[in-house]
């Protein structure tokens, strides 16, 4: 077991799903990665506001999880995946790692 299983064991409101964060509202983090010449299908670890965008929409769907938690699983995965990251594998693998 993981840190992150371990400090969220028990504290889950509800069961994550990818399709839920993909879903939402992403023409903001999309207008501003095509204003700075970015590709907006890819995610990209290095900007500091992606990772907060991304966090922000976990958060908001799932207020039972940690910030800090977020924050960290997010980073984790940055560094276990190569780069370009493809959005949405990308959050799928943050939102299993999460589980």
């Amino acid at each position: 077991m993981n840190i992150s299983s371990f400090l969220l064991k028990g504290f889950k409101k509800e069961s994550i799903s990818n399709e839920t964060i993909l879903a939402d509202d992403w023409t903001v983090y999309d207008y501003r990665k095509k204003k700075w010449g970015g590709n907006p299908v890819n995610f990209n670890c290095r900007e500091s506001w992606e990772i907060d965008y991304l966090l922000k929409l976990v958060q908001n769907k799932f207020p039972g999880y940690n910030e800090e938690i977020i924050r960290g699983t997010i980073k984790d995965c940055c560094k276990a995946t190569a780069c370009p990251h493809p959005r949405e594998s990308f959050v799928e693998y943050v939102l299993t790692k999460l589980e």
